[in-house]
């Protein structure tokens, strides 16, 4: 396999994808375009204040503050749903006005893959924090009125674990999987099948169990362990989870924490790394792999850590949501030498 790219979408993000319908931001404007196609259009501006406008130009200032925008959905309704720091934002014309529908209790925001709207219209975020105290419950919470609001549906106790990584929607089985970390018994994958009110435990209490997204495939499903600077020399790996035995079975070894992983359209599985200074990296570089099968697995393209401290931003390779309805490849490049904040438009040849 061989990864074609091209500067998509220079200073900007594209953060969700319904076949060739993308829809992407650049600060706080959403743009709408194609991304096999050049050219982009403004459908609006998301509202924030002056100096969070001024702040989010700088690269080094915003990525430090988290400003700008983290993750769009479009519901089956028409709905979009934007996540900006601190708050959920909700547009009914298209992206041309926005209002603010929720603030969240703890954390800035949820975990890339920790917002989540489902293909029946609710809309999921589990709590994610970055402190290392574990002193507040972690919530997950839910929308069944097209995002206008959330409501608990289910409570970790405090220490039980740190944050949610991520939830999603089993296209060839029942229910919502569920991730958490960080340690120990922290690092968690669960299902369920009542909307996130109970859960089956599908393994817990090592890294093995840690991943911030996971791969449907019908046979089985596949996450990369997002083992971090606190892991020690504990080394990530790719792992598939057999559907029918329900064993677990390391497939691949890579060069740091799993920061995504994804599907194209093909059903080509794909997993980045990024770069957080932990002592188990191999090196300074975030690494695309690939697999047409999950168990032989090629690694596509790296891209080196940049200048500005791990404080300001690790670096990272994230997916859009709904990358699996595409086979042209996104990939958000943040932290990362030569990138800054781009988006890339990739096509992985035979």
């Amino acid at each position: 396999m061989k990864l074609v790219t091209r500067m998509l979408l220079p200073g900007g993000e594209v953060q969700w994808l319904d076949g060739a319908e993308a829809l992407a931001s650049r600060g706080y404007r959403l743009l709408a375009g194609d991304p096999a196609e050049s050219g982009w259009r403004t459908l609006g501006c998301l509202p924030a204040g002056p100096a969070e406008r001024l702040l989010s130009r700088v690269g080094p200032a915003s990525r430090l503050l988290r400003l700008g925008v983290h993750s769009v959905w479009r519901l089956p309704s028409g709905t979009i749903l934007a996540v900006l720091s601190g708050r959920v934002l909700r547009s009914t014309d298209g992206g041309n006005t926005f209002e603010t529908t929720h603030r969240f209790a703890i954390g800035r925001k949820p975990a890339h893959g920790g917002f989540t709207a489902m293909p029946t219209g609710e809309v999921y975020y589990g709590d994610y924090v970055s402190t290392s105290e574990r002193t507040d419950p972690i919530t997950i919470r839910r929308s069944d009125d097209d995002g206008r609001t959330f409501h608990e549906v289910h409570r970790f106790e405090p220490g039980q674990v740190r944050h949610v990584h991520f939830i999603q929607a089993d296209p060839h089985g029942p229910g919502l999987w569920v991730g958490t970390g960080d340690l120990g018994d922290e690092c968690r994958i669960l299902r369920s099948v009542d909307g996130c009110q109970t859960f089956e435990t599908l393994g817990a209490g090592s890294q093995k169990w840690r991943a911030v997204s996971v791969v449907f495939r019908p046979d089985a499903v596949f996450w990369g362990t997002d083992a971090g600077r606190d892991a020690g020399d504990e080394p990530n790996r790719i792992y598939r989870w057999d559907r029918t035995t329900q064993q677990l079975e390391s497939v691949q070894e890579i060069q740091g924490p799993a920061h995504g992983a994804t599907q194209l359209a093909d059903g080509t599985i794909l997993v980045s790394t990024g770069v957080e200074g932990g002592q188990n990296e191999h090196d300074n570089r975030a690494h695309l792999w690939a697999s047409r099968d999950g168990r032989q697995w090629q690694e596509l393209a790296s891209w080196q850590k940049d200048v500005w401290p791990f404080i300001v931003q690790f670096g990272v390779i994230h997916f859009p949501h709904g990358q699996e309805t595409s086979n042209a490849l996104c990939l958000n490049l943040r932290g990362l030498k030569g990138a800054g904040l781009a988006c890339l438009a990739g096509m992985i040849e035979a």
